[in-house]
């Protein structure tokens, strides 16, 4: 009976309301609360009355799920599109239901209510994020309006740790693959009622790619307080890396051997960034919130060097922002009745240089762009009836303005402003013994960056791209059983109206901006975690369908004529079938084992937007964990990609010498790991 319950689990989806009248009671313990149902943390609801999908992962679901880094972790969810585009894993780029990130992410990532997608294209440098002081994620996938701008495929929100009554003290240092090395430590703690929290972490790794080496050391802490009536935290992060990116391979240069590396990339950064979180409680329902941040990064690549360009570049990153809000959250003749609103605004610069060669052609470009951006927002829910289904509304106000300077070419000096409400619309009905049920709609949109306005080198500009537009339809549901587990699954549809599209040469190392009249995406996600003695297993598998909806011209790879895109072809660099999954199972004598596998299908190449070329092949993973905990001490051993699958996560076509070549970026081979952590933690 045992293997046949995620079969079982599959079947009560389908019948819900079946299963709602014939399931055990549950308890509300096994529902999570979402603290990102509003823009600011104030105010969680539980999961069965935020409208629309969610995917809450404390800090053990983020060991479950396997990986080195967040990302790793979140890329095994449903609906995550996860590859590489630089040569280097710890820089990966990721993005939610079919949108690519390409040429800027659709996705919006919080960290304590922080964005840290940058100023200029709104990438974000997950390197920046250490895994060892994450304490929750949640993964919000679909248009957001309650975030504003740029959420149009979702919202990660990061959440770090903070002190608590108990003292804790760890440390730990690791050893792996490839020169990899690293040690970290922590404090956390309370004192005189005042929480804190420190950590700081060193690694070091030769790279898989030859020549790609890696450098990260980063320092957070935190001081907060807490009680009955609010809290209050601030927050600093430091960070210092050098990363070298190992570049795309010819088709052929890969197959060879996937570990050289052609291209020399060379990066440097610096992160200081400082938040404050307040909170309180006010009169009777009534309660506030507020948010104030700046952060900074300077970037420098002194050494870009391809295979047929070099130049060195520069940037200062800077953003500072702040947000209040207020919720009103109560009951009334037994219905419950929320209210929530407020204002956001926020200013981002970016100060960047470059200089360098296309072939023969040489160039030097250096800009300075600031973007202000004012948001406001209104939503609201309340229950029907008593015990009934929840309505959830409101709408967001969003304003952006562009004030872009060319410091080599004044003329071409300008500014842009952008505006837009956004509606959302949502229905949940608790429907009994853990099942419940969901439907939604909502709008987003993003105004074009900097970045995508202004092209690189010589090459012109766009400056009368359009913002993009989202329409998004969904429907869920989810079950709870404290015996056998809990699933979840959602379909949606979502329609985008002048996307942003990059026509992008990565051996010339140019490209422009244009908009596309319609997109869609569409598909359906599930999750399942059964229950199976006392293994820990999960099972998540997404179908997801990333399309052109008109006809259009493209410059072909080769720049010598054009292709055709015809209605309902494929997006490139969207897999459409992404399936993880993986148990750990716990041993006599504190021993713990664990397996976990991915397998992601076929994608298109970018620059194939025709689809008249054979797709980037799919490829299957698996990885393998062992820990034996002894006191204080634990010792755990990691493998990764143990079949040693030689695959790329992202493809390329373009011309070289005339023809059109395959590129592809190599992902990282077999490793192994071996890690000593201690913990202590007062009585």
């Amino acid at each position: 009976m045992v293997p046949s319950r995620p079969v079982v689990l599959a079947a009560v989806l389908l019948s819900l309301p079946l299963a709602a009248r014939s399931a055990a009671l549950v308890e509300d313990t096994l529902f999570k609360e979402v603290r990102s149902a509003s823009r600011l943390p104030d105010a969680p609801v539980d999961e069965r009355r935020y409208p629309g999908t969610v995917r809450v992962l404390d800090a053990a679901d983020l060991r479950r799920l396997g990986g080195d880094t967040v990302a790793a972790a979140i890329g095994r969810l449903p609906g995550v599109v996860l590859y590489n585009q630089t040569g280097n894993p710890l820089q990966p780029t990721l993005d939610l239901r079919g949108w690519n990130a390409a040429p800027g992410p659709a996705t919006i990532v919080l960290v304590d209510g922080v964005r840290v997608n940058e100023a200029d294209l709104g990438q974000v440098n997950w390197q920046l994020i250490p895994l060892e002081t994450v304490e929750r994620v949640e993964v919000l996938p679909g248009p957001n309006t309650i975030y504003g701008k740029d959420a149009l495929a979702g919202v990660i929100a990061i959440f770090t740790k903070r002190g608590s009554k108990k003292t804790e003290t760890t440390a730990s240092a690791g050893a792996g693959s490839y020169g990899r090395a690293d040690a970290d430590a922590s404090v956390r703690g309370e004192l005189g009622g005042f929480d804190y929290a420190a950590a700081g972490a060193h690694a070091r790794e030769d790279g898989y790619r030859r020549g790609a080496s890696s450098r990260m050391t980063s320092v957070n802490g935190s001081v907060g307080r807490r009680s009955d009536e609010g809290d209050a935290r601030l927050t600093y992060e430091f960070a210092d890396d050098r990363l070298d990116q190992g570049g795309s391979l010819r088709q052929g240069e890969f197959e060879s051997d996937p570990r050289q590396r052609v291209s020399i990339v060379k990066t440097d950064s610096l992160l200081n960034a400082v938040a404050f979180n307040g909170r309180r409680k006010l009169a009777g329902w009534l309660s506030g919130a507020v948010l104030g941040q700046f952060r900074e990064r300077l970037e420098n690549t002194p050494l870009n060097k391809g295979r047929t360009s070099i130049s060195a570049s520069s940037a200062k990153l800077r953003s500072a922002g702040g947000a209040g809000q207020f919720t009103a959250d109560g009951t009334a003749a037994g219905r419950r009745l929320t209210l929530n609103g407020g204002v956001e605004g926020a200013r981002a610069e970016a100060e960047s240089a470059s200089a360098g060669f296309f072939g023969a052609a040489a160039f030097k470009t250096a800009t300075g762009t600031r973007d202000t951006r004012l948001g406001s927002w209104l939503t609201g829910s309340a229950d029907l009836w008593p015990s009934g289904p929840t309505l959830t509304a409101g709408a967001r106000w969003d304003r952006t303005t562009l004030d872009f300077k060319n410091r080599t070419k004044p003329t071409d000096d300008g500014m842009r402003s952008y505006a837009r409400t956004s509606p959302r619309v949502g229905v949940n009905w608790e429907a009994g013994r853990g099942a419940s049920l969901r439907a939604s709609y909502s709008e987003a949109f993003r105004a074009p960056t900097a970045g995508e306005l202004s092209a690189l080198g010589p090459f012109s500009s766009n400056p009368d791209l359009r913002p993009v537009k989202t329409r998004n339809t969904e429907i869920g549901a989810a079950w709870r059983h404290p015996a056998w587990g809990e699933a979840d699954v959602a379909a949606y549809r979502s329609l985008a109206q002048d996307e942003i599209y990059a026509v992008f040469d990565p051996v010339g190392g140019f490209g422009s901006n244009r908009n596309i009249d319609r997109t869609r995406r569409q598909g359906f996600e599930v999750a399942l975690r059964p229950r199976i003695g006392k293994a820990d297993a999960y099972l998540n598998y997404s179908y997801t369908e990333a399309t052109f909806e008109n006809r259009f011209v493209l410059d072909d790879a080769l720049f010598t004529g054009t292709q055709t895109v015809n209605p309902g072809a494929e997006i490139p660099g969207v897999p459409k079938h992404r399936l993880s999954a993986g148990a750990s199972v716990p041993l006599p004598g504190g021993l713990r084992a664990g397996a976990g596998g991915q397998c992601v299908g076929s994608s298109r190449f970018f620059g194939d937007e025709g689809n008249l070329n054979r797709k980037l092949p799919g490829y299957c993973t698996m990885d393998l964990d062992a820990s034996l905990e002894r006191g204080a001490w634990t010792v755990s051993l990691g493998a990764r990609n143990v079949l040693d699958e030689g695959y790329a996560t992202r493809g390329i076509l373009a011309g070289s010498g005339g023809r059109l070549e395959r590129f592809v970026v190599p992902a990282v081979g077999r490793t192994f790991s071996a890690r000593l952590r201690w913990r202590f933690a007062a009585p």
